[in-house]
């Protein structure tokens, strides 16, 4: 069993870098997070979302806008789980 705290942790880190762009923070979270972390992102909605929405930027070749807005909603969905 992962340790949520942990992940929480770890998201915390990832969304609080601002220097690395957004399309490197979503493919962190997809290929290191939601691998380590894999049964939270099958018993988690709120990771799974997470996860859903990196998925979206790493795969779209969206614009920058379109990332940031998909970012921000990655942002919103951490918090939540930080809160919860």
């Amino acid at each position: 069993m992962s340790d949520i705290n942990q992940l929480n942790d770890e998201l915390r880190v990832i969304i609080a870098d601002t220097q690395t762009p957004i399309v490197v923070r979503a493919t962190q979270i997809l290929d290191d997070l939601m691998a380590r972390y894999a049964d939270l992102s099958e018993s988690d909605p709120n990771f799974q979302a997470v996860g859903d929405m990196a998925t979206k930027i790493k795969t779209s070749e969206a614009t920058e806008g379109q990332n940031g807005i998909w970012w921000g909603e990655v942002i919103r969905t951490v918090h939540t789980m930080l809160d919860s």
